[in-house]
């Protein structure tokens, strides 16, 4: 009686064993694309979960993952720029490799509102080679000045030691230097008088 028991115990363990070496496992197949441009990515993540099974996609969009075992499983896949996609009960079966496409959809984020400011000085002068009496002035700045109207010429009359030539005209003197050796640029483009009409006074 004893010798049966021993055999029978002896005969559930050596199934026991057999079935434990002989699970079943399934590869899987895919691909992972753009879900807009439809091109494959490269360097994406494929993870099965509650295990240590991974692969990483190739230049071609394409992974492989080994020895799945048969069953439902849950996948996710991850890629910078790109949102994180699961996929969930996946049926792998031993008759066939699963083969899979996987779209990915590119990740949009709201940076905060970036706010830049200037920090030059104005006394500064935009030229490098303008070492003293140098002052700048932006257009926004014409706009608190009175009677600047968008007049450079105007605007520059309310800084020390610079005149006006007369009523009839709008060149300007600055230090008693003759009007005709004051240099106009617009945009880096010389040109003789930043208005219009430079010898009228309505103007």
């Amino acid at each position: 009686m004893k010798k049966k028991m021993i055999l029978i115990f002896m005969l559930i363990m050596n199934i026991s064993i057999s079935y434990t070496q002989n699970t079943f496992t399934q590869n899987i197949r895919g691909i992972i694309i753009d879900a807009d441009s439809k091109k494959p990515i490269e360097g994406a993540s494929v993870r099965i979960l509650n295990s240590n099974l991974t692969a990483i996609s190739g230049k071609n969009g394409m992974f492989t993952i080994g020895q799945v075992p048969i069953g439902r499983q849950d996948m996710i896949v991850t890629q910078t720029g790109y949102e994180s996609k699961s996929l969930f009960s996946i049926l792998v079966t031993s008759g066939k490799e699963l083969d899979l496409t996987i779209s990915l959809t590119e990740s949009i984020q709201q940076l905060q509102e970036v706010t830049v400011k200037s920090t030059r000085s104005k006394i500064k002068a935009l030229n490098e080679f303008a070492t003293a009496s140098a002052r700048q002035f932006s257009v926004e700045e014409t706009k608190r000045y009175a009677a600047a109207v968008f007049d450079p010429a105007r605007m520059a009359q309310n800084f020390a030691g610079v005149n006006n030539n007369g009523d009839m005209q709008n060149e300007i003197v600055v230090r008693g230097n003759s009007p005709k050796g004051l240099l106009w640029r617009l945009e880096g483009i010389e040109i003789p008088n930043p208005n219009h009409f430079g010898g009228l006074a309505t103007t």
